[in-house]
């Protein structure tokens, strides 16, 4: 039964992607309905959207204390630069598998063991809920559960202008598009795919040649500077987190030798949005508003390039006293800024206290 529901998880993926990647065609041409697509498309959606829910509340945490991965990473992860913790994708793929595998198809039971394996559970049952979701299709979750969905099919998703509904429908023009790419036929009646037999890719290395240099507070002198009013926010211990200010033209500069840099800072319902310029020159402006679920991640990046040449850089972020209309407020926190530099990744055999 599992080995069974496993496979047709496997196959639905398979027939449902996008085969822009494969280059030996056959002449064999599988159907589907554009309806029966839509409801695979949202029933993968609505999954997303479900199992992150669930998982939420349980995220890195065991009986109430926070989970500390045990395993060493090296400075040639950019993800987590400089810290000793971080996510091992390998191990939390394993648990979507088993959430999947174990679940049998029940979307409660997929959602809870994909949860209770740990880790990063959140996204690990939101992954597993979306695999599912295209397997069966909206139409076969819960009544519960597509009610919810509904009720905030038209809101946007944070930080995007894409909604539940216009998602779905951007899908379905990506699947139509991609059909007709790789010789197969669309209309807004079904799609007629070409199969095709699969090809390896080239693997690719993240990142190439970057490597973490060092970490840097806006409370040492080490290549910051602030014009205006900027007020500090504390820990609860007092310990100085960030540096905030909601005033329209305020400043501050970071300025380092390197090829990239991520400025971090928090995310939280009172922030708002400020202009970045790199050297001189406009990038883009960004926008910290956050609300989920009683969140408000610090320490996290708001702006992040890489790609430069070696030599010095200034990054300059300026306060636009401008927000969302949903914001408490216009402010932006910096609490670091993370360097990186070229240089060969560090390569270390890491083994787990199991392997040999």
């Amino acid at each position: 039964m599992m080995k069974t529901y496993l496979f047709c998880c496997i196959l639905a993926t398979y027939l449902l992607s996008s085969t822009s990647c494969y280059a030996k065609k056959t002449e064999l041409v599988r159907s589907i309905p554009v309806e029966v697509l839509k409801d695979k498309i949202a029933g993968g959606w609505a999954g997303k959207m479900i199992g992150v829910s669930y998982g939420v509340p349980t995220e890195f945490e065991a009986h109430g204390f926070t989970f500390e991965d045990s395993i060493k990473w090296t400075s040639c992860d950019i993800c987590g630069a400089g810290s000793t913790y971080n996510i091992d994708a390998k191990l939390n793929g394993a648990y979507i598998v088993i959430g999947l595998l174990y679940g049998e198809g029940n979307p409660l039971k997929t959602m809870e063991i994909a949860t209770r394996c740990g880790q990063d559970s959140d996204c690990n049952p939101s992954s597993a809920m979306g695999i599912l979701g295209v397997v069966k299709g909206f139409k076969a979750f819960p009544a519960e559960y597509r009610r919810h969905v509904l009720e905030l099919s038209d809101s946007l998703f944070i930080n995007t202008d894409y909604s539940f509904n216009k998602a779905i429908l951007r899908s379905v023009d990506y699947a139509k598009a991609s059909t007709i790419k790789n010789g197969g036929q669309a209309s807004d009646v079904v799609l007629r795919i070409k199969t095709q037999t699969p090809i390896p890719g080239t693997p690719e290395f993240s990142f190439p040649s970057l490597i973490f240099d060092r970490r840097v507070t806006p409370f040492v002198n080490g290549g910051w500077k602030f014009k205006g009013n900027w007020a500090i926010k504390t820990r609860e211990d007092t310990i100085p987190q960030s540096r905030f200010s909601s005033n329209a033209g305020d400043e501050a500069t970071f300025t380092f030798e390197g090829t990239g840099v991520s400025i971090a800072g928090n995310w939280d319902k009172n922030c708002g949005k400020a202009d970045i310029y790199v050297d001189g020159k406009f990038k883009r402006t960004i926008d910290c508003y956050f609300n989920f679920a009683g969140q408000s991640p610090g320490n996290t990046s708001v702006f992040m390039i890489t790609g430069l040449p070696e030599q010095q850089h200034t990054v300059r972020i300026v306060v636009k006293n401008e927000k969302r209309a949903e914001a408490e407020g216009a402010n932006i926190y910096l609490s670091e800024a993370v360097i990186f530099k070229t240089g060969d990744k560090i390569k270390k055999d890491y083994k787990f206290s199991f392997q040999k």
